[in-house]
């Protein structure tokens, strides 16, 4: 209950706290990240698969 309570400059430094507009910017970052992370993934299954099988492309 003291936590509750507290003022804020007395939590827990550690602990991070986001307001909404902050948690929302930091879930388009990673959306992001995610995005590129997948595109990268594909480019390199596709330069794989058309090196070892190039006939596999064609359907």
């Amino acid at each position: 209950m003291a936590l509750i309570t507290a003022p804020h400059e007395q939590l827990d430094p550690d602990c991070k706290t986001y307001d909404l507009t902050e948690r929302s910017d930091l879930l388009i970052e990673q959306a992001e990240e995610l995005t590129a992370q997948a595109k990268a993934i594909r480019v390199l299954d596709w330069t794989v698969r058309s090196v070892c099988d190039p006939r596999s492309l064609l359907h």
